[in-house]
Formats: C-alpha cells, structure tokens, sequence
C-alpha cells in the first residue's frame, strides 16, 4: 500500500522528498536530502528498487532489519541509525 510506504519513508527512514507517478502502476520517492530514488510497481510486480549513491546503504539497511526481526530480535536490540551510515559514508 502505497500510503504505508509513503509513511515508512517518511517517518521511519527519515527521508524527504517528492512522490510521482512515471508511469503504469510505478511509483517513484525522489529523495531531496540524500542521493536516492526509490521506485515502487505494485500488481504483479511488487517490488521495490532504490538508485543512486544511497540506494545501497538503505537496501542494505532495510536488509540487517529483516534478517534482526526474522530471528526473533526487536531492531532496539541492535539499533543501526541508517541515517549516521549515510551521513559518514
């Protein structure tokens, strides 16, 4: 769901930016803080892909967050502040 996304980006993640529709059922975050665009296809697709100078650190990020809650930890438990590991890189 496209408003869950927008409010993961947002509040979660901690980024801003501007929304758009390029095309089909794509939805594309062009971030204005960091080197990032995210672009959402829902339907049969529905994946989600990031670009730019940043798109690997939050993928890799979004990633060590899975694999944390997927074995049964919370992501306090080893708290990775995704916006330091941009802000240092």
């Amino acid at each position: 769901d496209l408003q869950l996304l927008e409010n993961f980006v947002e509040n979660i993640v901690g980024l801003r930016g501007n929304w758009s529709s390029p095309g089909g059922k794509a939805k594309r975050f062009t971030s204005v803080n960091f080197n990032l665009i995210a672009t959402w296809y829902s339907g049969t697709q529905n994946s989600l892909l990031f670009q730019g100078k940043d798109g690997d650190l939050l993928n890799n990020y979004l990633v060590s967050v899975l694999d944390i809650t997927c074995i049964g930890q919370t992501t306090t438990d080893t708290d990775i502040d995704f916006m330091t590991n941009i802000a240092d890189s």
